[in-house]
């Protein structure tokens, strides 16, 4: 990528960053992010949020590290070690990843799961839809080890954006015969 853009101050300046965010240039945003989730001011704070390549909640980490803010994810794309993987090629400062929580079930990317329709439709039901392929495994990894997060007063979920996807994981669901709508 072109990183010279980043010290450009005109206004058609850009920088291409891939699907998937795996490359140091996309901390740029998440640093924007970690100001203002500090300027929330929010005491003993900790903040979920999915991980597909890591890049992100490694970069969100990264961020809130210095203000002692914990990031928790799981990884919703391959294995933990894959994940840790991911964010050794952009951080080698293990310090600064975020805690990883895994499902109590493994959860293989894509596959439908009742575990994972159920979430999805309980936070339906709220009135808040999340994705089936991250946000709602990141909501199952989190009740599955609620016993960590008591010690914190504050807890923020990012979602991590892309319902679009839904329509179709859910055509999966209603062929393996787990959701009818």
């Amino acid at each position: 990528p072109n990183t010279e853009c980043l010290n450009d101050a005109k206004e058609n300046a850009a920088l291409f960053v891939p699907q998937g965010g795996a490359m140091k240039e996309a901390g740029i945003g998440l640093e924007k992010l970690a100001k203002k989730i500090v300027e929330l001011k929010l005491d003993n704070l900790c903040v979920f949020y999915s991980s597909g390549s890591g890049a992100s909640s490694l970069f969100l980490s990264k961020f809130l590290k210095p203000y002692s803010i914990d990031v928790w994810t799981t990884n919703c794309v391959g294995t933990k070690e894959y994940l840790i993987k991911q964010f050794l090629n952009l951080e080698n400062d293990k310090n600064k990843h975020p805690n990883i929580i895994s499902t109590s079930k493994k959860i293989s990317f894509a596959k439908p799961y009742i575990e994972i329709l159920e979430m999805y439709e309980k936070w339906l039901e709220s009135g808040i839809e999340f994705d089936l392929l991250y946000d709602c495994i990141m909501w199952q990894a989190i009740s599955d080890n609620l016993h960590l997060f008591k010690k914190y007063k504050n807890r923020l979920f990012i979602h991590s954006g892309g319902l679009d996807g839904n329509q179709t994981q859910l055509k999966r669901y209603e062929y393996k015969k787990l959701y009818n709508p």
